[in-house]
């Protein structure tokens, strides 16, 4: 009986994290699309503003979600960057390798100045210096 018991409570704590790993990837997947939906509804406007042409704010707002769906739909298996046609693959490839030194390099320097500044109020303790560190 016991048992049973602590498998149904083992049971409801996994389907509960479960959906909240659901929810977390769906709020993702509805960030990104705002994102982009977003970006090329400026990039339209800016567009439009080189070419000095009115703003047509509603017809703007269409088009981009038209250009949206057809950014995912019809999405181009090459890209031209650096001047050359790139492979999708090797263009994330390399972003993502940009994008990881960037991450460890902000994340080294906040340990360093966390760590500095944590040392510094902690031995300044009851000082003025160490109230406007916290």
């Amino acid at each position: 009986m016991e048992e049973t018991v602590y498998t149904e409570k083992k049971v409801r704590r996994s389907s509960a994290e479960i959906r909240l790993l659901r929810d977390r990837i769906v709020n993702a997947i509805i960030t990104v699309i705002v994102i982009a939906y977003l970006t090329i509804l400026g990039l339209l406007l800016a567009e439009r503003g080189r070419e000095h042409l009115p703003a047509r704010p509603f017809e703007a707002i269409w088009q981009s979600g038209v250009r949206l769906v057809d950014y995912f739909t019809n999405h181009p298996e090459t890209y031209y960057w650096y001047r050359q046609n790139i492979p999708v693959s090797e263009l994330l490839g390399d972003i993502l390798v940009r994008s990881a030194g960037l991450l460890l390099c902000s994340m080294g320097v906040a340990l360093v100045l966390g760590i500095l500044l944590g040392v510094s109020a902690a031995l300044s303790k009851g000082k003025l210096s160490s109230g406007l560190m916290v």
